[in-house]
């Protein structure tokens, strides 16, 4: 999604370097299906929403609606069948493994794996987010030798979290190390930006507060392992600390991507690599509309942070022989225009 140009050629550099890119990616879990109806919305508004519209301005914006093609029709199949289950076997692609198996292959094991890939060759995109689900009504009974889906806080501890819906989540991560001292104030800046987003959309702070209460009453019994990380109403994993750009092991060249850690493999590239969850998993009617509204609010927000903030753009010119050079450079990434006082993990002040 750009302006219109009177221009018949485009440069690719030109238009990444005095515009920010924004990319969103999403359905790689096709029978988690709200992300492709909040993106397509968000396009719609770049078009009919004059203010909306105005954000162009400053941001490329590339929508990715559906990653898993064939997941998404057999799980449209399936819904026919039965709309109220899960529909997991949708979450996978035609050869029932994950659709972004092999995909930093030059050719992958599925043709479509090396979309988002080419996509980030192409754009160099400030953000790449990633929208996801999980499913709207799995329970998992601690000691039932079942373990579903188990996850930690990003590091913080080594506890984890059984399945049970929590409303609308997200991780946010930062860069620790000296060289990227900006990473953490960005990351603090978009955390207020998605809660406040939340908070103007209707439902969706109730929603959490419903499910999260409901987390916390079966999961009362061990405090430690089954933590309630929320922020404002909004359940938020982060880690306690940010992390080494060092680790990176994969920065020799944009053929290597991998579609998660970017910020950390690409760190002076790409410093917004977000990934949600929302109980879509399989949702329909009034609900869809309620887990969707919560994406695009999370949409909103990263491209709110970036069309706000200062384009930091440098142009020199040298004497060249007969001639003149001219040099265009942009410097990343794009700071809050009024960056807010950093919270440590305890909440103090700083």
């Amino acid at each position: 999604m750009t302006l219109p140009t009177p221009s018949v050629l485009s440069s690719m550099p030109k238009a990444t370097t005095l515009k920010a890119t924004l990319i969103y990616s999403g359905r790689q879990h096709a029978n988690e299906v709200s992300s492709t109806s909040h993106l397509l919305k968000l396009g719609e508004e770049l078009v009919l929403d004059p203010k909306r519209r105005e954000d162009l301005k400053k941001v490329n914006v590339v929508l990715h609606p559906i990653t898993n093609v064939d997941g998404a029709e057999l799980s449209i199949d399936l819904a026919k069948i039965s709309p109220h289950n899960m529909l997991h076997p949708g979450y996978h692609a035609s050869l029932t493994a994950d659709v972004v198996s092999d995909q930093n292959n030059e050719f992958p094991i599925y043709p479509e794996s090396a979309t988002r890939r080419l996509l980030w060759d192409a754009w160099l995109p400030d953000a790449f987010l990633n929208p996801h689900g999980y499913p709207t009504h799995e329970w998992v009974q601690p000691f039932s030798e079942y373990s579903a889906w188990v996850i930690t806080r990003m590091g913080a501890e080594t506890g984890r979290t059984n399945w049970i819906t929590r409303g609308w989540f997200t991780s946010l991560g930062y860069l620790g190390d000296d060289q990227h001292p900006e990473s953490r104030i960005v990351t603090y800046a978009l955390r207020d930006k998605i809660v406040d987003e939340m908070a103007k959309t209707p439902g969706v702070l109730e929603m959490n507060a419903r499910e999260n209460d409901r987390y916390e009453r079966y999961q009362h019994w061990d405090d430690e392992s089954y933590q309630q990380p929320i922020y404002k109403g909004v359940r938020i994993n982060m880690a306690l600390k940010g992390m080494n750009a060092d680790m990176a092991g994969g920065r020799a060249g944009a053929g290597a991507v991998g579609i998660g850690g970017l910020m950390v493999r690409y760190p002076d590239i790409t410093y917004d690599d977000g990934y949600t969850e929302v109980p879509d998993e399989t949702a329909y009617g009034s609900f869809l509309h309620l887990v969707a509204s919560a994406g695009l609010a999370y949409d909103h927000a990263h491209l709110d942070y970036i069309s706000e903030g200062k384009l930091d753009i440098k142009r020199t010119q040298h004497d060249a022989g007969d001639g003149v050079t001219w040099h265009v450079e942009r410097t990343r990434p794009i700071m809050p225009l009024h960056p807010a006082q950093l919270p440590h993990a305890d909440g103090v002040k700083e």
